[in-house]
């Protein structure tokens, strides 16, 4: 009996590791990443700055203007070798999506990460469905003249 209800308490569990993986973050612009802080998303945005800093991360720095960017997505430094020998021109003017654990600092949206896989060119139904979730984009916008 006891290993009965061992047995079913381990498929409970698996059941249960399943849907943990299988989880899906929220896809936002970066313009309203910051209403995710404290939360995972898959944040999308343009690339329109890389830097690195001296024995630092790599900073991706999306949307906006360079001095003023709407978010960043930094590499950790011990991760920064896993992106290749020139992480920096990767993804310089492609947009983007980036995973992971949205914080807020100094007013600035930003996340860490430190895997390659966390950061990939967006698809362009991922930028559709980013610019929707900002309100980018109306359902009932209204048709030209002449239509």
């Amino acid at each position: 009996m006891k290993i009965r209800t061992a047995l079913l308490g381990l498929g409970l569990l698996c059941i249960g590791l399943d849907q943990i993986f299988a989880y899906e973050p929220p896809l936002v612009s970066s313009a309203s990443a910051g209403s995710e802080a404290g939360t995972m998303a898959s944040v999308v945005g343009k690339v329109i700055e890389v830097r690195r800093v001296d024995k630092g991360p790599v900073i991706f720095e999306l949307d906006g203007v360079p001095a003023k960017p709407v978010f960043r997505v930094l590499v950790y430094p011990m991760a920064v070798r896993r992106f290749g020998a020139d992480p920096e021109n990767l993804y310089l003017g492609q947009t983007v999506k980036a995973t992971g654990q949205v914080v807020v600092r100094k007013n600035l949206p930003q996340m860490w990460i430190n895997d390659p896989t966390h950061i990939q060119v967006a698809t362009p139904e991922e930028q559709k469905k980013a610019r929707e979730s900002a309100g980018a984009t109306s359902p009932t916008a209204s048709p030209t003249p002449g239509e």
